[in-house]
């Protein structure tokens, strides 16, 4: 679906809380201001400024020079980091509420995520699909299989030329 304009389909723009963090769209609580990739090593920033703790990431970071990314948190996550379990558990939530409506409204077959975030398989996956199995209207929420992009994180890229060359 690509709606007369093709910009149909902008999940990331669904608004999941009126009062939520500043999208970079300019509106609040877009789906995209809890789990894109720069929301992401925010909310992962502001809680270690905050005090809580993540002794695998802090090691990385400080002894190891490495930069902070969803894919090092990622990571720390499957050695066993709490920290970081916790921060994809929530991530995953806030994406599958966000698509709990569309699985209500639509019952479509499949969900296909694309993008940064959703390339960190299981630790995202698994969360989401939780999440729609735990609000989703049960008939749809079984019904739905919840899938990567199999074009990776250059899905929108392609997607973006395909549609200039339809255009022509």
């Amino acid at each position: 679906f690509h709606g007369p304009r093709y910009s149909a389909a902008e999940i990331g723009h669904l608004v999941i809380n009126e009062d939520g963090p500043l999208c970079a769209c300019g509106n609040r609580g877009c789906v995209e201001a809890y789990v894109g990739n720069g929301y992401f090593i925010e909310e992962v920033k502001r809680r270690l400024k905050r005090g809580e703790k993540s002794p695998i990431l802090s090691k990385w970071m400080k002894k190891e020079g490495a930069i902070l990314t969803p894919l090092l948190v990622a990571q720390a996550a499957k050695r066993g980091d709490v920290f970081s379990k916790q921060i994809w558990k929530e991530t995953g939530e806030h994406l599958g509420t966000s698509l709990v409506g569309l699985v209500n409204i639509l019952n479509p077959q499949k969900v296909i995520l694309g993008g940064g975030i959703a390339q960190n398989g299981e630790i995202l996956f698994r969360p989401v699909i939780q999440t729609i199995m735990k609000k989703a209207f049960p008939i749809a929420a079984r019904s739905v299989k919840v899938v990567p992009a199999k074009l990776g994180t250059d899905a929108g890229l392609i997607g973006a030329a395909s549609l200039v060359n339809s255009l022509k």
